[in-house]
C-alpha cells in the first residue's frame, strides 16, 4: 500500500507544487503554475502493478479547504481543475503546512511517508472500484 500512497501524493506534490509561497499566489497564478508543471509529468516509467492499481483515476487534493482535481489518462495527467473534479476516485487531504514541509524537504519520499504514518496526510477512496484497488494495494504492495 505504501507505494500507491506515495505515488499519489508525490505525483501531485512534486509535479504540481514546486514553487515556494504557493499559498501567497492568486488563484489564477496557482492554476497556471500547477498546469505548467503537470504538463511535464510522464507516467510511462511507472511499474505495471501501479498502473493497474491506478487505472485512470480522478484525484482531488484538498489543501486547507481548497480543492484541486487531477485526471490521469494513459501516461499523462490529462486534466487539472481548480475546485476539484466531480465524483473523484480518491480524495487526498493535506494541510498546507505539511505540503510546504514536503515541498521544502531534501527527501520528499521520507517526508511523505512520515506525514502519512503520523496521520497528517489521509487518502480516502470514494468509489467501489477505488476502495477495492486501495484494499488490494494494502494486501500486495
Amino acid at each position: 500500500m505504501k507505494k500507491i500512497i506515495y505515488f499519489l501524493v508525490i505525483l501531485v506534490l512534486a509535479a504540481a507544487v514546486t514553487a515556494q509561497g504557493i499559498g501567497q499566489m492568486t488563484q489564477a497564478q496557482r492554476s497556471q503554475l500547477i498546469q505548467e508543471n503537470l504538463d511535464q509529468v510522464n507516467l510511462e516509467d511507472l511499474p505495471g502493478a501501479l498502473k493497474f492499481l491506478l487505472g485512470k483515476p480522478k484525484i482531488n487534493i484538498q489543501v486547507n479547504g481548497e480543492t484541486y482535481g487531477f485526471k490521469i489518462t494513459g501516461n499523462k495527467i490529462e486534466d487539472f481543475i481548480e475546485g476539484g473534479l466531480d465524483k473523484p476516485h480518491y480524495i487526498v487531504y493535506i494541510p498546507e503546512e505539511v505540503l510546504e514541509e514536503i515541498v521544502n524537504s531534501d527527501n520528499i519520499v521520507n517526508t511523505v511517508e512520515t506525514a502519512y504514518l503520523e496521520g497528517k496526510i489521509t487518502i480516502e477512496p470514494q468509489t467501489v472500484g477505488a476502495k477495492i484497488k486501495f484494499w488490494l494495494a494494502n494486501l500486495f504492495i
